[in-house]
């Protein structure tokens, strides 16, 4: 056995003397277990959802510490703190904190909500529970695309838009805006608008780039892209959602 082989298999087994894998193992585990619980608290509590990035950061961060402690005082018996622990530890704090300020500066790590005082009809006072606008997520619901080929179910294109629409508008955190020529809202008719000068007059059939380009002109993170086919007796709706700054974000296929 080579010199380098044996002192690698050397430094293994004093590794393993000193627990020092089984305890980050644990560590790491207990971290899974620590991020599922912070983040069952912002959904349940609706809190800011940074919170479990800080969850994340902090205990990754946190890694360092936990290595030193499993070395020097990993193996069974009493162990004395050893300057190496005395420096590295605190430096470690410090610069856990350090990241947290620098990456969540600025960020809500409150609730996610807010109460605000209204008056109804009856010019009475009554509070209300709304979600603050940094946490809304605000997207363009574009018009479907017909593929069945066939023209007579062309006003589907603007029925299930119309449809989903309507169900994602019941979520609070959801700030929806559709394709229309009413008017409804003045980004609604915006972007009709501006469909139809680029020679789309029933707003279908709108290439995938025209849609970014509208979307990012409203400053608007994120846009949509639906088609639906008919198969047998049965409709098959596929819906794309994007990210305005980005590219293809996630998929979905309801039959």
């Amino acid at each position: 056995m080579s010199k380098a082989k044996a002192e690698r298999k050397s430094l293994f087994r004093d590794l393993l003397d000193r627990r020092l894998p089984q305890i980050l193992g644990i560590y790491l585990g207990a971290c899974w277990a620590v991020v599922q619980f912070v983040d069952f608290l912002v959904n349940r509590y609706v809190l800011s959802p940074n919170l479990t990035d800080v969850a994340i950061v902090v205990l990754i961060s946190f890694i360092p510490t936990i290595m030193l402690l499993a070395y020097f005082h990993g193996k069974p018996g009493r162990d004395r703190w050893t300057r190496m622990e005395k420096i590295g530890i605190p430096f470690n704090l410090v610069l856990t904190g350090s990241l947290v300020f620098f990456i969540f500066s600025g960020q809500e790590l409150g609730a996610a909500s807010k109460t605000v005082t209204v008056l109804d009809e009856q010019g009475n006072q009554i509070e209300r529970v709304i979600p603050k606008s940094q946490f809304r997520k605000k997207m363009v619901l574009f018009y479907f695309d017909n593929e069945t080929g066939d023209s007579e179910l062309d006003w589907l294109q603007y029925g299930f838009s119309f449809m989903i629409g309507y169900d994602l508008s019941q979520d609070m955190f959801l700030d929806i805006r559709n394709v229309h020529d009413s008017g409804f809202t003045p980004g609604d008719y915006y972007i009709y608008k501006k469909i139809k000068e680029a020679g789309f007059a029933k707003a279908t059939g709108v290439p995938l780039a025209l849609k970014r380009k509208v979307t990012n002109e409203l400053h608007l993170p994120y846009f949509t892209s639906g088609t639906f086919k008919k198969v047998d007796d049965s409709y098959s709706v596929e819906i794309s959602l994007y990210q305005t700054a980005g590219g293809f974000f996630r998929s979905g296929k309801n039959p």
